[in-house]
């Protein structure tokens, strides 16, 4: 499966020398607001490790996770007036109106992470545009990882557009937008607190979260039925950048160092996700009472139907208001996912699932 990527890291860069001592110490303060334990959050931690250990010491990284330095609406612009050096977070869901561009990932456009991440690397590259939404802001982006595919937890089964009528559900981004416009009613509550008001009947059910999340969390205790929303797939891709007038104080050696180690991280997410998925559904499968609430392929093609024209208007408005083509931007987006695809074959949590209980 990471044929593919190991011959774009030992092709695309060369090996650098450790750093010499001479080099004046550089320590950067990261802020994340998911804990340390979280599988992306893992392979980040091995990163800078990594990078501390390859420059000699001369760079040092301060990290601090969930939330405990800045909120995660504060991440981005934290980052912009100084406040942190580096940091992990998704704002093209906390900071639309600064970072429009960067929600390109919607719903129905792929269930496959490891294609999207390196669709997304390669249309950055590509489109100086969605380079630019970042230099606006004093950043400098260093990579985006698509987390796993979307899913909804509920109490009752949902396996027609008509079923989420009235349906409380606390969601956002994409599958938000478009659970919306098929009948359900968004709750606007923090992830952790939608746990408890699950349990409690204070929603219908929990959406906008990947597969192994939901399980890790316990969400296959407190509902009935875990679905693929009608396969709308990968929501978020979650983006790691870095303070500009840090990153260009960095020599090039020590930038050429960052990108190797993000590419061979790159490669550890790949192979972290993939075991985290399986151990998500060796869990849920042992759970008796959790049930697969699938929709058929013809109703998931009719909510896709039913919310992908509006879906995509919706982000070509927000591209306009920075003076960017959004339908571009999508077209190109979707033909990278397209190819990519083809290189890296994957096979979501609740197909896994349903192949586990023999489904």
């Amino acid at each position: 499966m990471f044929k593919a990527l190991r011959a774009l890291v030992y092709a695309g860069f060369s090996m650098v020398a450790v750093i010499g001592a001479a080099q004046a110490q550089t320590k950067i303060k990261y802020g994340a607001y998911h804990t340390a334990n979280e599988t992306f959050i893992k392979e980040i931690t091995q990163m800078m490790d990594n990078i501390t250990e390859r420059t000699n010491g001369e760079v040092v990284f301060e990290p601090y996770y969930a939330g405990s330095l800045l909120k995660a609406q504060d991440l981005y612009p934290g980052m912009t007036r100084g406040a942190v050096d580096m940091v992990t977070s998704a704002p093209q869901a906390f900071n639309t109106r600064d970072y429009p561009l960067t929600g390109v990932v919607l719903p129905f456009m792929s269930d496959n992470p490891l294609a999207t991440t390196m669709a997304f690397k390669d249309w950055v590259a590509a489109n100086p545009e969605v380079r630019q939404e970042f230099e606006r802001n004093g950043a400098h982006l260093l990579f985006g990882w698509s987390l796993g595919e979307n899913v909804l937890w509920t109490k009752k089964p949902v396996t027609q557009a008509s079923d989420l009528e009235g349906m409380r559900i606390r969601m956002l981004l994409g599958p938000g937008e478009a659970l919306s416009m098929l009948g359900a009613t968004a709750v606007a509550t923090p992830y952790t607190e939608a746990i408890d008001l699950l349990q409690r009947g204070g929603v219908d059910g929990i959406s906008t979260t990947f597969f192994d999340q939901g399980v890790r969390d316990g969400l296959g205790d407190v509902s009935d039925y875990v679905s693929s929303a009608g396969d709308m797939g990968v929501f978020a891709v979650m983006l790691t950048a870095i303070r500009k007038p840090v990153w260009e104080s960095l020599d090039e050696q020590t930038q050429e160092i960052f990108n190797e180690e993000i590419a061979f991280a790159t490669e550890r997410y790949f192979a972290s996700l993939d075991a985290t998925i399986d151990q998500a559904v060796d869990k849920l499968a042992e759970n008796e009472h959790i049930q697969i609430g699938e929709v058929s392929a013809e109703e998931a093609a009719r909510w896709r139907e039913l919310t992908q024209e509006q879906l995509h208007n919706n982000y070509i408005q927000r591209a306009q208001k920075v003076h960017a083509d959004g339908q571009k931007l999508i077209e190109d987006f979707m033909a990278r996912i397209a190819e990519y695809e083809e290189l890296y074959p994957y096979q979501t949590g609740i197909e896994r699932l349903a192949t586990k209980k023999g489904e």
